[in-house]
């Protein structure tokens, strides 16, 4: 009953407001244009606003229609009223998409124009109205315009369900004392209930994303676009998700990096098969030069690495191994962007909270846990990661991060699994599996490597120290040294080979055993000579762009400000975008106190843990793993900073290593008791609304990404997505 209240009063108040007040409509009539034949106003890009004066009256909406080429538009309603009699006002700030027409006539006369409406109450009452559209690349035609147009009453009954469904969720935490509750006291069936819900909150927005980048919901003809060679975007002439493997030169110039990767592969050859401009050829090290390249008008294959007179794709072979090959197998295809990016951001999803459950059981944290906390904490910290944001990037430069935390979850699964395991064949096949998942680490973010041993060394150092092993209740045996070597070949021996193949990999290729390209990739700064002088202004400057930068909520809700200018010139030209840094989600602001109370909560006790078989001192596995990764994390972030750019990217990568122990430190210290203290209790609370703070701005964030590549995609879902949130969008 609240939810059909809300949804038909509350969020219709305007619609009973205008009915029952006393609003005058108004038809504007507008200049008769020649070309047209027809009244009509017309926005250009040298004529962008259309002002109104010499009316009087209480002014609540204004109502028009557009037509023009069918791209999303900004625009601004600013009005003078009784209040503001000399500057007009920002009444609303809106988004539309004009009806597509020919220039200057063509379908005009058949087509109708799109009619939009928006709110503008005046103080009192207006005098005059300034219509603005910003970004106008054409023509776009006003052809109606209607004061105090009439607001229809419209009931959402998506918006209807989601309020229902919260509300019910309220009420049964608030009846069934969830709060109070520990996942241990749940059946069995609750708790894969938790676990389940925790888990669709990350996958539903992740989903969420997917469908709007589906083929079918881009322009058809946008499969190549970019500077110089180019990428394909995620749209494609069939709106498909498989595109056919290329068979000539020029279609795979077109295709991004892992496809020209594939198609090496497949010819038995490192370098990519695409031309090299002579120009090219005659250049020695300034090349990678991006300013030398510019004055000298020499154009080398964007973001490709050029070594000894060809041409290789640098980015690592992690995906193609994962996708790539094996649908190409099945097939004979290769995925598009919008496959690639739901099947990479799944995995990280799926990877992370495996490994966060891993985690959590081999502590022992998981039965203890409050229902609440282990409920939002585990979708608010992988959420907080900006995984979702990655995968709104729309290109292939979001495969890598994606698939490199999706990875690092299940590293996380198997190396605190592996010590629960009673069958020998099953812990020996997941050691065989976590030494191939640390040589995909590699292929996909080398750096990456150092967090994953810094999970699993004292994992194994644990379980070379440990002399008996529990095979089952009440039968110990010995955990011999014979047992230990072979626990050690059956990791070690792919790590070995692994390492092998690529030491040789970069060397075939580049000269260098530890050398992926990235040194000789032409792009837009100069990493050959690139270096970054360790002074206080660049250290600091790396703190906030990667720890502290904040989103900035100065766009239409549901949008949120991502695209922040920051400090460029560091070094030799570092670039960076897209600042926005870890602390921008409430769920990770917690994690001193969190480290201050576990160091204060565990002087010398061992929490109970049923599932380590081989006696390993659990509270000292911890507090080394952390230190390792906390000492870690920072320096990766300024290696990156300093040799590559600062991008989310790879803050999001270098944080996956951490989520999982963040969940299990949140789980671990946060609880509700009745015999707690107001402060406990309060910090509690706060805990949970951080965590639904940064669920919803993970949720919507990625909005402010995609806006740049609204020319490319269709933008009445994104219209639409926003008329979700109708009228909270259109008050100001």
């Amino acid at each position: 009953m609240l939810a059909a209240f809300l949804e038909g009063v509350v969020f219709n108040h305007f619609y009973f407001r205008f009915a029952l007040g006393d609003y005058q409509t108004v038809s504007v009539p507008l200049p008769y244009n020649e070309q047209l034949g027809t009244n009509a106003y017309v926005f250009t890009p040298q004529q962008k606003s259309l002002v109104l004066q010499g009316f009087d009256l209480e002014l609540m909406t204004v109502g028009f229609k557009l037509k023009g080429e069918h791209t999303l538009l900004s625009g601004t309603l600013a009005l003078t009223d009784d209040a503001s009699l000399v500057t007009p006002v920002r009444a609303n700030h809106f988004k539309v998409a004009p009806t597509d027409v020919g220039a200057y006539g063509g379908d005009f006369a058949r087509t109708p124009a799109a009619p939009y409406k928006f709110l503008v109450r005046s103080n009192g009452k207006a005098h005059s109205l300034v219509v603005s559209l910003e970004n106008v690349r054409g023509v776009v035609i006003l052809s109606d315009l209607t004061l105090n147009v009439a607001p229809e009453w419209g009931f959402n009954w998506l918006r209807f369900l989601g309020i229902a469904l919260l509300g019910a969720a309220v009420v049964l935490v608030w009846r069934k004392r969830l709060y109070t509750v520990r996942i241990g006291e749940l059946s069995a069936r609750s708790r894969h209930l938790v676990q389940g819900l925790s888990l669709a909150l990350c996958l539903g927005v992740s989903l969420s994303y997917s469908y709007l980048l589906l083929p079918t919901h881009i322009s058809p003809n946008l499969l190549f676009d970019f500077n110089e060679h180019g990428f394909a975007f995620l749209g494609n002439p069939q709106q498909s998700l498989l595109l056919d493997f290329p068979q000539t030169q020029q279609e795979l110039e077109y295709h991004d990096a892992y496809v020209q990767n594939l198609d090496a592969l497949l010819k038995g050859q490192w370098h990519i098969d695409v031309s090299v401009d002579t120009a090219v050829l005659n250049a020695d090290e300034r090349l990678f030069d991006p300013g030398w390249r510019a004055q000298n008008k020499v154009e080398g294959y964007w973001d490709r690495t050029y070594y000894e007179g060809k041409y290789y794709a640098y980015y690592g072979y992690g995906p193609i191994l994962v996708l790539y090959l094996p649908l190409y197998v099945l097939t004979g295809q290769v995925p598009s962007p919008s496959l690639a990016l739901f099947f990479f951001s799944t995995l990280a999803i799926l990877g992370l909270y495996l490994g966060t459950y891993a985690l959590a059981r081999f502590y022992g944290v998981l039965p203890r846990a409050n229902v609440l906390v282990w409920l939002f904490g585990s979708a608010a910290v992988v959420l907080g990661t900006h995984l979702v944001v990655v995968q709104c990037y729309t290109t292939f430069y979001a495969y890598a991060p994606l698939l490199a935390a999706g990875l690092v979850g299940l590293l996380n699964y198997l190396s605190y699994s592996i010590p629960s395991m009673v069958s020998v064949g099953k812990k020996r096949s997941a050691l065989v599996a976590l030494g191939l998942i640390m040589v995909l680490i590699v292929h996909t973010r080398p750096l990456l490597l150092l967090p994953c041993l810094a999970i699993c060394c004292p994992i194994f150092w644990g379980l070379i120290r440990a002399s008996v092993w529990q095979q089952g209740p009440g039968l110990v045996v010995q955990y011999d040294k014979r047992s230990k070597l072979l626990d050690a070949l059956c990791v070690g021996v792919p790590l070995a080979l692994g390492a092998i193949l690529t030491m040789t990999m970069n060397y075939l290729r580049f000269g260098g055993v530890l050398e992926f390209g990235q040194r000789y990739c032409i792009t837009w700064e100069n990493q050959l000579f690139n270096h970054l002088d360790f002074t206080l202004e660049q250290l600091s400057a790396m703190v906030e762009i990667f720890i502290t930068r904040a989103w900035v909520d100065l766009q239409d809700f549901p949008y949120f400000g991502i695209m922040q200018s920051g400090p460029q010139h560091l070094g030799n030209f570092i670039p960076g975008d897209y600042g926005v840094g870890l602390l921008a989600s409430p769920a990770w602001w917690g994690v001193a106190l969190a480290l201050w109370v576990f160091r204060a909560k565990q002087s010398g006790k061992e929490a109970p843990n049923e599932v380590n078989r081989y006696s390993m001192h659990s509270m000292t596995l911890l507090k080394v793993t952390l230190a390792l990764i906390l000492i870690l994390v920072p320096l990766l972030c300024y290696v990156q900073f300093a040799l590559v750019s600062y991008t989310i990217r790879y803050l999001s990568e270098n944080m996956a290593p951490l989520a999982a122990f963040v969940v299990l430190l949140w789980a671990r210290f946060i609880s509700y008791d009745e015999s707690s203290s107001l402060q406990a209790k309060i910090c509690y609370w706060a805990v949970l609304v951080g965590f639904g703070v940064t669920i919803v701005m993970e949720g919507l964030g990625p909005f402010s990404l995609l806006e740049q590549y609204m020319p490319y995609l269709v933008p009445d879902d994104w219209i639409r997505a926003q008329d979700f949130f109708t009228p909270l969008s259109t008050v100001r």
